[in-house]
């Protein structure tokens, strides 16, 4: 992460190497995940909006593969938003992240189901390619609400992604533009070679062409549901983790302070000085400590 500095992504301002944990100081972003923001009742969503979600998130990928770097995790619980009231996003989590060497063929079986792309599934190279097709399922969802291949299971799941068969509904997708379905279309390709690259993408008409202000509003409750379901997929995983959770790591994570959206609240670690005071977001304060690592939550 030390390699990668751009406005587009979540920084790491420092790392310490223990004996049994490793600590990196992030960038603290306060503003929460896109998608959520998305759902506030107060914020209209709109297809020029996603546009402008896009082309951001576009240009940090873009950054990402100019320094032979995948992130590939990308998903909408790590597309974040700077501050409360901003618009400006930022890419988390590089934690699957790797860098490609040109003679080098990547395999990887890590991922999001829903976001992996056939690829990954079929346990074949990786590639720049790989975030694009993940792009191509967030923009999908941003638009409509549904995921694309989402299945009773991940076993479906997986199997859906792996025949790359989808749609767009009529009833879900008659009000967005031919536009925004061909950049999906260009995306959500089988074939890696097929796929537009970050550049291409940014390039493409839809990102490229001003879209009248005065299309309607999406509707919201589709994506409420997605991010309904998400929420416990997400505590399915956390309760399989922690019937496992006695298990020894070679190497451990640890906070310092772990900050909610609201308020801070202070996570020790198992080393490291405990004599620290609080500061919410905006808030300056003199910290004497060994280690610390900010985590975004």
């Amino acid at each position: 992460m030390n390699l990668l500095h751009h406005p587009r992504l979540v920084q790491c301002l420092a790392a310490f190497q223990g004996p049994t944990e490793l600590v990196m100081v992030m960038e603290y972003v306060a503003g929460g995940e896109l998608f959520e923001r998305i759902v506030d009742d107060d914020f209209e969503h709109t297809e020029p909006s996603s546009t402008q979600y896009m082309r951001q998130i576009l240009e940090g990928l873009q950054y990402m593969h100019g320094q032979a770097v995948v992130h590939l995790d990308l998903k909408p619980e790590n597309i974040v938003c700077v501050s409360p009231g901003s618009h400006w996003l930022k890419i988390i989590d590089f934690g699957l992240a790797r860098k490609l060497a040109p003679d080098t063929p990547v395999k990887v079986l890590h991922g999001t189901p829903e976001f992996m792309a056939p690829e990954v599934v079929s346990f074949e190279p990786v590639g720049f390619a790989t975030d694009m097709w993940s792009v191509g399922v967030i923009c999908y969802i941003l638009l409509s609400g549904e995921s694309p291949f989402q299945g009773d299971n991940d076993m479906e799941t997986l199997s859906n992604i792996t025949a790359a068969q989808w749609e767009f509904e009529e009833e879900i997708f008659s009000d967005i533009s031919q536009q925004a379905k061909d950049f999906i279309s260009q995306l959500l390709q089988k074939d890696p070679r097929c796929r537009l690259s970050s550049p291409g993408a940014l390039q493409h008409p839809w990102l490229q062409q001003p879209l009248p202000r005065s299309m309607k509003a999406l509707p919201k409750e589709r994506i409420k549901q997605f991010l309904t379901r998400r929420k416990w997929q997400v505590c399915g995983a956390g309760c399989a983790w922690g019937m496992v959770g006695g298990m020894k790591a070679p190497v451990n994570f640890s906070a310092l302070f772990l900050f909610s959206r609201k308020q801070a609240k202070p996570c020790w670690p198992s080393t490291g000085s405990r004599c620290c005071p609080r500061a919410r977001t905006g808030e300056h304060q003199r910290l004497r400590m060994r280690k610390v690592m900010v985590l975004n939550c």
